[in-house]
């Protein structure tokens, strides 16, 4: 990585600080404490092209249309403190806020003397802008969201009641805890623009008609995009594994994924074909090493990595196919008094191989187990669902397929996890990235396919720099 771009980087997110807090107190209650500026920022004396001026104006214009300063006159330069010209019009606004925008400015201004504009404007379209904007949504008291959820449980019935956040969630849903002197329900909001509930409506029917506890659709308003659920309670999988719960939990768990595959005819699907196994380790290559480390692959790289994706959708496709849940681990599946385990997060179920759900489970990307009892673990289970038709190849092969299936998911999901911190503002799963990566380099390490990918891994110092990005 050039150093002027290592430079960039390391500033990111405090910019990314600064905006998040300017956001906070411009819709924050922050009444009594304000102070008059202008509708123009001025940025020092730095100088660049007339259009990468203008794309560093677009972000400043959205930090001016928040704090409702009424006009923009002009930009000059590039920020170095928050002026006062007294022909562009006043308006009032925390003081906070504006502490937060002249910080930016100063940090900007040092960041951007060591390193090229573009790479500046690409840093603010991707991550600032988007990061502002989410964060003045969130402090907002009630949107026109909110008001469409409380007219609909009204509509239902529902009256006196509280709403807590259930739990988080890597994509643009949101689940809610209601409460009452009833009951606990769940609440599911999935703006229809972003994600539809109608999957997650048809697979839960699936899982349920399988005998298996998935929640129960009580009230649905697909077209609004909010569903009404039983709740599962607290228990998740992943805070109540520990040595001495991990093998009933676990036995529970492959039960029920051998049920999934040998009751629920997948075939109706969407299939888990190249093109999205494709489309999910680009993920990695753009998220974790272009985004996040700023890696370009060199031409000889840039092979091997092709390479190695072509062995990885081999291995895919020649799989048997069946149902995949395609999140099957410990983040969503609930420990249940009876019918356990409970399972969340499957309107993304496709048609596809049959390892994929167990080294999701297995190879967890938020918990880790010693490799023996892991590969025992699938050995187990290949013998049970060899057993039951389901699989009709040798443990050496199924084994083989486990590990090459492994690594498929382990890319995405680093890519993902990248993806939600610089994208979505969610930096958590930047701690989950070593552990995944630690499994890329057990398996590239066992199987001679991968010893591209080893070799990838191990040049590039991606452990260090995952570490790295973990820490700052």
């Amino acid at each position: 990585m050039p150093r002027q771009f290592g430079l960039a980087e390391r500033g990111v997110a405090q910019l990314a600080e600064h905006v998040r807090m300017a956001a906070a107190h411009l819709v924050g209650d922050a009444a009594g404490d304000v102070v008059e500026v202008e509708s123009a920022l001025f940025l020092g004396e730095a100088r660049v092209k007339d259009d990468v001026e203008q794309q560093i104006a677009e972000f400043f214009a959205q930090v001016i249309h928040v704090t409702a300063l009424d006009r923009v006159e002009h930009f000059v330069g590039f920020v170095e403190r928050v002026g006062c010209d007294r022909r562009a019009g006043l308006a009032e606004i925390p003081r906070a806020a504006v502490v937060r925008i002249a910080q930016f400015a100063h940090d900007f201004k040092q960041i951007f003397d060591g390193a090229h504009g573009l790479y500046c404007v690409a840093v603010f379209k991707t991550r600032i802008i988007p990061a502002f904007l989410r964060d003045r949504s969130r402090n907002r008291p009630m949107d026109a969201r909110s008001t469409q959820l409380a007219q609909w449980l009204a509509d239902l019935g529902y009256r006196d009641y509280q709403l807590a956040p259930a739990s988080e969630d890597a994509s643009f849903r949101h689940y809610l805890r209601l409460q009452n002197a009833a009951q606990s329900l769940i609440v599911m909001d999935a703006p229809p623009d972003k994600e539809s509930c109608e999957p997650f409506v048809r697979v839960a029917a699936m899982l349920r008609d399988a005998g298996l506890s998935a929640p129960e659709v009580i009230a649905q308003d697909l077209e609004r995009g909010f569903l009404l659920l039983t709740d599962f309670g607290n228990d998740l999988y992943l805070e109540c594994l520990a040595p001495g719960t991990e093998a009933r939990l676990y036995a529970d768990a492959l039960d029920a994924l051998l049920a999934m595959q040998g009751r629920i005819d997948g075939a109706g699907l969407p299939p888990y074909d190249e093109t999205l196994l494709r489309g999910e380790m680009d993920l990695f290559h753009d998220w974790f090493l272009g985004e996040l480390l700023g890696i370009e692959l060199e031409t000889e790289q840039a092979a091997v990595w092709q390479e190695t994706t072509r062995v990885l959708v081999a291995n895919a496709l020649a799989q048997p196919r069946v149902f995949v849940h395609r999140d099957y681990h410990s983040r969503n599946l609930m420990k249940l008094a009876t019918g356990n385990p409970g399972i969340l997060d499957f309107q993304d179920a496709v048609y596809g191989p049959v390892t994929y759900d167990l080294v999701s489970l297995l190879r967890d990307c938020y918990i880790a187990w010693p490799p023996p009892r892991v590969d025992q673990l699938a050995l187990d289970y290949h013998a049970r669902a060899s057993a039951e038709g389901i699989v009709d190849a040798g443990a050496a092969q199924f084994l083989h397929w486990f590990n090459l299936m492994g690594a498929q998911r382990h890319l995405k999901a680093i890519g993902i996890f990248s993806r939600l911190w610089l994208r979505d503002g969610k930096r958590g799963y930047l701690r989950d990235i070593p552990r995944t990566l630690a499994y890329l380099q057990q398996v590239s390490a066992d199987e001679m396919l991968l010893e591209g990918l080893a070799d990838l891994i191990d040049t590039l110092a991606l452990p260090l720099r995952a570490e790295a990005a973990a820490r700052a």
